[in-house]
Order: structure tokens, then C-alpha cells, then sequence
């Protein structure tokens, strides 16, 4: 008899327990969907621009390096993209050929484009986007030529405009008036309204001096207002220093460019930052949420009124007590609201902050209101589109 008078008071105990936990966690969500609408909405829209477009306010970030041959040091190199901090990487010279490429990889980012030499051996360039960027690939393999120009191309879909990255490599014993003829067709290829170049590679044109191959190039890159952005030596060797490594865009682009000194190759790496770039975004990971409404909730209680509780009984220790008590409560627990997947929804640009916050309201007196507002609401929703109709 006072074993059942306990358990029963654990019964009540476990009720209040669920009104104090579960059904906070209700009325929370409730009050989110009605009360702080704008709240809920402002935090949702800065989830979705973080997972479905990169993030307006942060810095597009592209890395270039003359690697010097990608063999047996990939381990190394992916280490200093471990956070995802960069966008973009570009790597000239990577020594590879086409059928070693698809079996190198950098964790978090995917080979985007390649150019691998036809006949002569080193060389080669390739670009890495990070996974969840959007991007097309313009294959350029009939622009390139060994040691002339080695080139390839991926173009991101930002929200305002198109920005188009070239990776290019020129040999020193390269012709130089092939590698200026080819990119002059090749940017006049790629190039259309609302389009904008990032070009990055070790052309082998010296810019820390005055040279007519220098002047020539530049010529051609002022058609497009494209700039050389490194203003620091790029490979010192003994007593040799040299701004072979270059990257040019935008003049008129808000930017940083800065060396990154990795040991990795005898050309130090360059890290181009441009601010407010609206990039976007892919993601196809799921996310799991779960339910707590009327229905789930009042199972919960009916799952715990049930309940005998002898496993807790079972054992004079406390820890052993509370454990079995735990384990019970969360097998309910997790029974009676039960994750569900989601799948990141589109972030549509016509969906303003109103209507997010119209659907919200609209959601809650469906879920949570009676009949005769839900009636209310559906008249005036009636009126307002049949006024806004003419």
C-alpha cells in the first residue's frame, strides 16, 4: 500500500515535472510565432542568409599560391583551411596530371576547376570552392597552351552580379605575345553585363619593376578597370626578390590583400579579401527538429501516468534510482516528440519580412486558436486580397 501511495506520488511528481519542462517549451514556441513575431522572423532571416548565401557583412576571401607541386602535401595544405575561412583557393604549378587530380582533395572545399599540361610535364592550375558555394565551369582547355597560358575558370552566382575567377600560369620561357593575344580573347569571351573578373596566378612578370611586358598587360586588364592588388614580394629567393605572383581586380572594389606564409613552396601565398560580396549559398544538410503540440504533450502525461516505476524501486542506491528514473523519462521523453528532418528552405528574395511574419500568425491560430477566430481571420484574409485585387 505505501509503495503504491509512492508511486503514485512519482506519477504526480513526473506530471509537474512535464508541466514545468515540456509544456515551457510550448508555450515558448508559442509566444515566438505570436507575440515576438519580429523577433522570431529577424532570427530566422539571419539563419537564412548564413546557410542559404554567404554571409553579406563577412569578407569573400580568395587564396592564391605557386605551389610547386601538390605531391605530398596536400595533408599539410588542407590544415590551413581547416576552418573554411576562405572561399576560394587557386594554386598554380601543382605538377599534377589529369588523373591524379580527382584523387587529391582539400576537406571542405571541391575541385571546381583544372588545367593539366598535355605534353610537357609540371605545370598545371586548378581552383577549389568551398562546398557550399554555387559556381559554373566555363572549360577553357582550347585557350590554353603548355607554358604559354595554363588556364581555367569557375564562375560564382552572387545576389547582385557574377564574378568570374581565373587561375593562370605563364612559364618564364613562355611566348609572351601568345599568353597577351589568348587572355585578350579569353576575357573578351567570359566577359557580359554585370560580370565582374578576379584574375590570380604567377604570370612571371615582374611588378616590383618598369617593364613593357608589364605595361602591355596592364593595358589590356584597364579595358575591364582590372588592377594588380599586391604590393608586397612574393618570392624571395637568396638574394632575388620578385612580385611574379599577382592578382588583379575591380579598382573600384573595397579590398585587402595580404602574404600567408605557409612553407610550403618557395612562393609565398596571397590572401585577396573583398568586402560585401553576397555570394550564394548551397546547403544540403538536414536539420531535425522537434513538435511539442496538444497531442504529443498529452501522450507524454499517459505515457508516465502508465508507468509502474519498479526498475526505480528496484535498488536502495540513489544514483541507480535516479538513473533508471532518467533512462525512463527520456525513452518517453523521446518517443513522444519526435525529431523530424528539415530541409533548409530556398530563401527566396520576394519573400519580404511581412509576409514572414503574416505566414507565422496565420500558423499559430491554425495550430492553436479555435474555430471561430480561425473564421475570422479567414474572412478578413478574404477581404484583404479581394480590396488588394481591385
Amino acid at each position: 500500500m505505501a509503495k503504491s501511495i509512492i508511486n503514485n506520488k512519482l506519477a504526480v511528481t513526473c506530471t509537474k515535472l512535464l508541466e514545468d519542462t515540456s509544456l515551457k517549451c510550448h508555450n515558448s514556441y508559442i509566444r515566438d510565432n505570436s507575440n515576438s513575431n519580429e523577433d522570431l522572423i529577424e532570427r530566422q532571416d539571419r539563419n537564412n542568409s548564413s546557410k542559404n548565401s554567404a554571409d553579406i557583412k563577412d569578407p569573400f576571401r580568395v587564396f592564391h599560391q605557386n605551389i610547386r607541386g601538390l605531391r605530398g602535401k596536400m595533408d599539410e595544405l588542407g590544415l590551413h583551411f581547416l576552418d573554411g575561412a576562405l572561399h576560394v583557393i587557386c594554386l598554380t604549378e601543382h605538377h599534377l596530371m589529369d588523373y591524379e587530380t580527382d584523387k587529391v582533395s582539400i576537406p571542405k572545399y571541391k575541385l571546381g576547376a583544372k588545367y593539366c599540361r598535355l605534353s610537357l610535364k609540371n605545370g598545371g592550375v586548378c581552383i577549389y570552392a568551398l562546398d557550399s558555394l554555387t559556381y559554373d565551369n566555363n572549360d577553357l582547355t582550347n585557350y590554353s597552351k603548355d607554358q604559354d597560358l595554363e588556364i581555367c575558370v569557375i564562375k560564382l552566382n552572387t545576389l547582385l552580379n557574377n564574378i568570374i575567377i581565373l587561375c593562370l600560369y605563364r612559364a618564364p620561357v613562355g611566348n609572351f605575345k601568345n599568353f597577351l593575344d589568348t587572355m585578350e580573347k579569353t576575357l573578351d569571351l567570359l566577359h557580359k553585363p554585370n560580370t565582374e573578373f578576379i584574375i590570380c596566378g604567377d604570370i612571371n612578370i615582374n611588378y616590383m619593376e618598369a617593364s613593357n611586358n608589364r605595361k602591355s598587360l596592364d593595358n589590356l586588364l584597364a579595358i575591364y578597370n582590372l588592377r594588380s592588388m599586391v604590393h608586397f614580394p612574393t618570392r624571395i629567393v637568396n638574394n632575388s626578390i620578385s612580385m611574379t605572383d599577382n592578382i588583379f581586380i575591380d579598382a573600384s572594389r573595397n579590398y585587402t590583400t595580404e602574404p600567408y606564409i605557409n612553407g610550403l613552396s618557395d612562393h609565398e601565398a596571397q590572401i585577396l579579401t573583398i568586402h560585401n560580396v553576397p555570394v550564394k549559398n548551397i546547403t544540403t544538410d538536414p536539420y531535425y527538429i522537434r513538435t511539442f503540440n496538444k497531442n504529443a504533450i498529452t501522450e507524454f502525461q499517459l505515457q508516465l501516468s502508465w508507468e509502474s516505476w519498479n526498475k526505480v524501486f528496484s535498488s536502495n542506491d540513489v544514483n541507480l534510482m535516479f538513473n533508471s528514473f532518467l533512462n525512463i523519462y527520456l525513452r518517453y521523453y523521446h518517443s513522444s516528440f519526435i525529431k523530424k528532418e528539415r530541409k533548409q528552405a530556398k530563401n527566396n528574395q520576394w519573400i519580404t519580412k511581412g509576409i514572414r511574419i503574416s505566414c507565422n500568425r496565420k500558423k499559430y491560430f491554425f495550430d492553436y486558436a479555435d474555430s471561430s477566430i480561425i473564421k475570422v481571420s479567414k474572412h478578413i484574409t478574404r477581404n484583404t486580397v479581394k480590396f488588394c485585387l481591385g
